[in-house]
């Protein structure tokens, strides 16, 4: 490969300027493109993230016209939902499995549920020693009312939306859930072995 013989010569503003050979431009070009494109990939990231994390926090302050909350995240609504979607009938320890917390924490919210009515514990006719819980007739009408609050607000949300950029944005959040899920069992695997 020959390179070409460098000169200098006059630019429209009178000064000299120096002209490097062509594949030494094109590979500074090169580099300037890939710093420029991994700065704005880079820049995209973070906006993604930025975006998720102020959606979150919208959606979770999103209130209906008499105040209650729209999208209720809270243990209580969690064990409802979860009771609501069981395929089998639960006891305190599925109910721990099913939110993701202690048994002692289940119990505490099953406790609250029972109280407020939207829950009853049952004894398992099997083993006696076994509490299952049932949705009252209250709660299955609290998450009818619910469900279809948040139906209407979703649909009036995402109103004008397609199927496809739908379905493309679920993914993308879909695959950042599950690293952040296996980020948090990587991050906690060593703090067992302590």
């Amino acid at each position: 490969m020959e390179l070409r013989a460098t000169r200098s010569r006059q630019g429209k503003s009178g000064m000299t300027t120096d002209h490097r050979p062509r594949n030494v431009l094109s590979n500074t070009r090169r580099k300037v493109n890939g710093r420029q494109k991994m700065a704005a990939r880079n820049h995209a990231q973070t906006e993604l993230v930025r975006e998720i994390v102020a959606t979150s926090e919208r959606i979770a302050a999103a209130r209906s016209s008499n105040g209650e909350p729209i999208y209720r995240t809270d243990s209580l609504w969690s064990l409802l939902r979860a009771l609501e979607t069981s395929q089998y009938c639960c006891a305190i320890a599925d109910a721990a499995r099913l939110l993701g917390v202690s048994r002692q924490r289940a119990h505490l919210i099953v406790r609250t549920a029972e109280r407020r009515g939207v829950i009853e514990l049952l004894t398992n006719p099997d083993d006696r020693r076994i509490v299952q819980l049932q949705l009252t007739r209250a709660a299955r009408g609290e998450l009818t009312a619910a469900r279809a609050l948040e139906g209407t607000w979703i649909a009036n949300l995402l109103l004008g939306l397609d199927e496809h950029r739908l379905a493309t944005t679920t993914h993308v959040l879909y695959v950042i859930r599950q690293r952040l899920r296996r980020d948090e069992r990587h991050v906690a695997q060593p703090a067992r072995r302590r």
